[in-house]
């Protein structure tokens, strides 16, 4: 598997060589998403900020956005109920991979049963039968 070299940055949206990036151990590629300069320039010292990054390039909202989505569901993931405390990690921006849509906040559980199923009804419907059938 060829390692990653080069990396577009979240903030400044160049392509910069890899290592003009920090490690991060909890992002799947292992950098962060913005680089050394930006992190330096906008003082991106502190979760929140980073965490505002992330949700504006990936998914086009705010942290507040977020917040204000975490508030109206009352803390629970919008498929299972389970609240946010039982959790280590904050819940998922679930939304439509081909419109981009975003539908709601989901727990880890919940957002990889979704991927795993490929957001597909009709696979979905086929899982409840056979759960049902196997009672």
């Amino acid at each position: 598997m060829e390692r990653l070299k080069r990396k577009k940055c979240s903030v400044c949206k160049e392509s910069k060589p890899i290592d003009n990036f920090y490690k991060d151990k909890n992002d799947r590629r292992g950098y962060r998403s913005y680089c050394k300069i930006c992190a330096k320039q906008y003082n991106i010292n502190n979760p929140e900020k980073i965490k505002n990054i992330q949700l504006k390039h990936h998914f086009g909202i705010s942290l507040e956005e977020y917040n204000n989505m975490f508030k109206e569901q009352d803390g629970r993931c919008s498929i299972c109920g389970k609240h946010q405390s039982r959790f280590k990690t904050m819940f998922s921006v679930d939304h439509d991979h081909v419109t981009g849509k975003i539908r709601g906040l989901l727990c880890p559980d919940c957002n990889h049963g979704l991927g795993n199923f490929k957001d597909t009804p009709r696979i979905l419907q086929k899982a409840i039968e056979y759960l049902n059938k196997h009672k």
